[in-house]
């Protein structure tokens, strides 16, 4: 089997046409490591599976080429090659470019060009064109996307977190405190409430006390034999006070 850029020559003693083996044999081209960034990887494997795609949908020559940009001076416009044997279904060209396009991430990283040619298909890429004609697939220019997860923070917006972690970072302290008072408080109050209440008179024991010392004029006239001066203690201002 001979590879060559847009062809390849196989002869065999045997009928290999039946065979199912996508990788009975490859040859890998690998271009030397220039552009080293993420976002020309996956600029990469953007385009190549846009034009895999296109390869796969073209049933009579199961062929297809892409372009695409970036959208600064520093990385250059992509182009790509994908193709299957032309006799192979839709289904066994896909399966055939997806095995070997997804060796991208190993064998290709940060690589500003190369290819992967297998038995049933291949493709190939450059940061220059190297086919011939006008690419059937072009892509809008490839901007890289900010991770999701951390969105950037403007001046104004960080000058508010910092001003609200410092009033957050003072008021949290406060609080605690008095919130330990108020219990510390409440626990010792409820604790003494017992003690307090035993030495208070309740309104029935003040009433049953003085009607303890209410006596009648009858009781009275025999307790100081008839308000007897023998029975006369002493007088104030508000009368005699009588031994009983």
């Amino acid at each position: 089997i001979i590879f060559y850029d847009l062809c390849q020559l196989r002869f065999s003693n045997r009928n290999f046409f039946l065979d199912d083996d996508y990788l009975v044999t490859t040859y890998t081209l690998l271009r030397s490591r220039v552009v080293g960034t993420p976002a020309f990887d996956a600029a990469v494997g953007l385009l190549l599976n846009a034009t895999a795609d296109h390869a796969v949908e073209d049933s009579s020559r199961r062929f297809g080429t892409g372009e695409e940009g970036f959208d600064d001076r520093r990385n250059p416009k992509i182009y790509a090659l994908a193709q299957c044997a032309p006799e192979k279904t839709a289904d066994v060209c896909r399966s055939c470019l997806n095995v070997i396009i997804g060796q991208l991430p190993n064998s290709f990283r940060g690589r500003t060009g190369g290819g992967m040619f297998g038995v049933w298909c291949n493709f190939r890429y450059e940061v220059y064109p190297f086919f011939p004609g006008r690419p059937l697939v072009q892509l809008p220019r490839f901007v890289e996307r900010p991770p999701a997860s951390a969105p950037p923070v403007t001046g104004g917006e960080e000058k508010k977190r910092n001003s609200a972690g410092k009033v957050l970072a003072i008021l949290m302290p406060t609080i605690a405190v008095i919130l330990a008072i108020a219990v510390v408080y409440f626990f010792c109050w409820r604790k003494r409430r017992p003690e307090e209440d035993a030495y208070l008179p309740s309104a029935s024991d003040d009433i049953q006390h003085i009607d303890s010392l209410l006596l009648d004029l009858a009781t009275l006239r025999i307790a100081t034999d008839d308000f007897d001066n023998s029975k006369m203690l002493g007088k104030g201002g508000f009368g005699m006070v009588y031994k009983v």
